[in-house]
């Protein structure tokens, strides 16, 4: 494993554990409040707790590139260019959603290329505390003198994923 990904899943898992007593103390009144209101017991009354740990360079940066499509209009793609193995390959991104594309516009601004920074997730059940999910966020970060500008990004496919696992382990 990537000591960069191992420093994040590390810190993921101390802010994971450091859950302060208040926070649980307050997820166990709610719990008992609704379940004497007659709630069905075991019952999820939220989604979790999401905790992130601010996120990390990677050295790493991702490039756009402008197409012209077939209809004479110019699209924007996002990628990592790498070299694994003697070999020459590149991991795309998209943003989660199509308004992602202007945001991405103002990341990059004149810029060719932004850095790509990880930021691990976990999310906790309210009613036990488990961890119950972790994760990985992708982001598209530029800064410069007018500021810091930052998009999530996701690979584009889940070979791109792949890539982007054994390039980050690689590291």
């Amino acid at each position: 494993m990537s000591k960069i990904v191992a420093e994040v899943e590390a810190e993921a898992k101390k802010i994971a554990t450091e859950a302060s007593e208040a926070e649980v103390k307050k997820v166990a009144a709610e719990t008992s409040e609704a379940e004497s209101s007659g709630a069905e017991k075991g019952a999820v009354f939220s989604e979790g707790i999401v905790e992130t740990v601010d996120g990390i360079a990677t050295g790493l940066f991702i490039e756009r590139e402008v197409v012209r499509g077939a209809n004479k209009k110019d699209y924007r793609n996002y990628f990592l260019r790498f070299n694994l193995r003697g070999r020459s390959s590149r991991v795309d991104f998209v943003p989660l959603d199509i308004g992602g594309y202007e945001v991405l516009d103002f990341v990059f601004g004149d810029a060719l290329n932004a850095e790509l920074i990880l930021e691990s997730y976990t999310v906790k059940d309210n009613r036990t505390g488990k961890i119950t999910k972790r994760g990985m966020y992708y982001y598209a970060r530029n800064i410069d003198d007018t500021g810091v500008y930052k998009a999530q990004i996701k690979p584009k496919e889940t070979s791109d994923k792949n890539l982007l696992e054994m390039v980050l382990s690689s590291m």
